[in-house]
């Protein structure tokens, strides 16, 4: 644990989540690899030791949750499995990298994890480390402190095993010039873009082919998970009917607050202070000295500058400057706002003996409350309206925990009506309700849909909701009637994108017999040609799909060709005439690019590194883990 930081860093606030760790990890499939073999009870172990089985069950059902709202509720039993695989084999291969850096005896000390938890912008305001809003946030990821320092520690380890194995790549001088005529290879491409758009407006769709389109991807054109409701809902807005102001509540209301519309009265002393450490009667003795000489006309300031063993007001002449009264200890305090201005007196304090001369009085101010009533009966007003709010917050939380299987008693507690609504989901919540996720999680929770009643859900801005279902509707199929013009839609854009393809395969089996591009593209509809030019790797400008076909094999020694479908549902037809490598470095500007490439292959060769560690790793996992 880090008392350090808890002790030692300041700064202001923001919110966290917990960075994941920046290495490129191999995938592996789970079955197979893993032994199934330990007992129920959520057990969880990489070569025999122990992962948070409770944090791999949070990660799953994060991303199960965000999933949920994606497929309607009705996440497929294959998706379940392959992001729970998914999981599982990320939380391996990150006890895996954490071992082999103990291991490897990579350390990382305290003070490296406090630096680096000082760093996190997550952790930032202005570039200044908060430490409450650390502690604050970490409890709203129900994360306790050493826990996070302990996960920090461990990503600190795996980047020094990362840059370990960085520091450790080697290219040979062949291998580097190999790759940077790669890198700046250039090849000659012309190519003809066959968009679908024309081809899809011109489709003309059977019934059958619809009927046989909705078959295929019915689950496409469910409706979607819906409810009907009732709910009650407490809204801060309507509680200002509820506040009257008058006079004598504003004056009381006044009383309370009118200190922040006042400045206290504040007073300027000087002071020469004789230090008793030696004694208390010659301190004493000399102060009253002090004073007499002053009586008799001496000059305060020179005084203070030969005798005050306050260093910091001596050489202002005593001067403290005009304070508040709690500025001073409370000796000083009340002598000195028992004073007039010009008189002198003694004072004894915990530091000394004090001879004190009063020089200034600036008198403090105010307002009246004539003067502040328009402005504080609005801010009066929501103080009493949130107070009445939080009461039948509480009210509401309270009743909706003891009578989870009715709405109107809930009501009743906090005198508000059951109010309906129709259609609510997932998506697009309904009616005033919005699809905020803590209460379409709550709404759509097993027991709320089996007939209970919600817990009371915060929405923010001032409104909570506790909710009923009255009638579940799940997702169902719909006839091609009810969404005929989407389906229209969908099978004339397939087929304009399979007439494309075929228009440009036909395109490349003309320039197969020896047709030219611009010969081979005739009768194709709304063919975009352009002409050959040298492009590279990373050319802008040119579909990522056709820079990846025009590199794809060897530098061509003569012209080939090819089809290649573009993102957008397009087809290209493109033709690489020519090839020429990138140019050759020497001296300082190879070593440079050598340096450069390396850290190009360290994500590679740090996979291979993993994917060795993981050949032998032994990993034991209950099969009831995600139960």
């Amino acid at each position: 644990m880090l008392q350090w930081i808890n002790d030692r860093l300041k700064g202001i606030a923001f919110w966290v989540f917990i960075l994941p760790l920046s290495v490129t990890f191999v995938f592996w499939g789970v079955q197979g690899v893993i032994d199934f073999s330990m007992s129920q009870g959520g057990g969880f172990q990489v070569n025999g030791e122990k992962v948070n089985a409770a944090r791999v069950r949070e990660a799953y059902q994060n991303q199960f949750a965000q999933l949920s709202r994606t497929f309607e509720g009705n996440v497929p039993e294959a998706t379940r499995k392959q992001i729970q695989s998914s999981i599982i084999e990320s939380f391996v291969q990150q006890q895996l990298v954490a071992q082999r850096a103990h291991q490897a005896g990579y350390r990382v000390s305290d003070a490296e994890v406090a630096e680096s938890i000082r760093q996190l912008p997550y952790f930032q305001v202005g570039g200044v480390f908060n430490r409450d809003a650390y502690i604050s946030m970490l409890q709203q990821q129900n994360l306790s402190v050493p826990a996070f320092e302990a996960e920090q520690r461990e990503d600190l380890l795996t980047r020094q095993l990362v840059g370990g194995v960085g520091r450790s790549a080697f290219l040979t001088p062949r291998e580097v010039d190999e790759m940077l005529a790669l890198q700046g290879e250039q090849r000659e491409l012309a190519y003809a873009v066959l968009p679908a758009a024309p081809y899809a407006a011109a489709a003309t769709p059977t019934e059958a082919e619809l009927e046989a389109w909705l078959t295929a991807h019915a689950v496409d054109y469910r409706t979607p998970e819906s409810v009907a409701l009732q709910f009650v809902e407490l809204r801060n807005d309507a509680m200002a009917a509820k506040v009257a102001v008058t006079d004598e509540a504003l004056l009381g209301y006044y009383e309370s607050v009118k200190g922040r519309y006042a400045t206290a009265e504040k007073r300027r002393p000087r002071h020469i202070l004789i230090d008793a450490a030696a004694g208390d009667a010659p301190a004493k003795a000399k102060a009253d000295a002090l004073l007499a000489q002053l009586r008799q006309g001496a000059d305060f300031a020179k005084l203070a500058q030969a005798n005050s063993t306050d260093t910091g007001s001596a050489a202002q002449g005593g001067d403290l400057g005009l304070q508040e009264k709690d500025f001073f200890v409370g000796p000083f305090a009340a002598a000195v706002w028992s004073m007039k201005p010009g008189e002198l007196q003694v004072v004894k304090t915990q530091f000394g003996y004090h001879v004190v001369q009063l020089e200034e009085i600036a008198a403090g101010t105010g307002k009246s409350f004539a003067e502040l009533k328009a402005e504080l009966a609005p801010e009066y007003q929501r103080n009493e309206a949130d107070k009445i709010f939080g009461n039948l917050q509480d009210k509401l939380e309270e009743s909706a925990f003891e009578n989870t299987g009715a709405l109107e008693p809930v009501a009743r507690a906090v005198g508000l009506p059951v109010q309906t609504l129709d259609t609510f989901t997932r998506t697009a919540g309904g009616g005033s309700l919005p699809a905020d996720k803590k209460l379409v999680d709550a709404v759509f929770a097993k027991s709320v849909l089996e007939g209970a009643n919600s817990r009371a859900v915060d929405l923010g801005g001032g409104r909570v909701v506790v909710a009923r279902v009255t009638q579940h509707r799940p997702p169902a199929a719909q006839p091609l009637a009810a969404v005929r013009e989407r389906v229209l839609l969908a099978v004339r854009t397939a087929q304009g994108r399979e007439r494309a393809a075929a228009a440009a395969a036909a395109a490349a089996k003309a320039l197969d017999g020896g047709a030219v591009l611009s010969a081979a593209l005739q009768g194709a509809s709304g063919a975009q040609l352009t002409a050959a030019a040298w492009v590279g790797r990373k050319t802008t400008g040119v579909a990522p799909e056709l820079l990846k076909a025009a590199f794809t094999g060897p530098r061509p020694g003569a012209a080939r060709h090819g089809v290649v479908a573009l993102a957008n549902g397009d087809h290209a037809l493109w033709v690489v005439t020519a090839g020429k490598p990138g140019s050759q470095l020497t001296g300082q500007e190879a070593a440079v690019a050598a340096q450069e490439l390396i850290k190009l292959t360290t994500p590679r060769d740090f996979a291979g590194y993993l994917a060795a560690l993981r050949a032998k790793a032994e990993v034991q996992l209950d099969d009831k883990l995600f139960d």
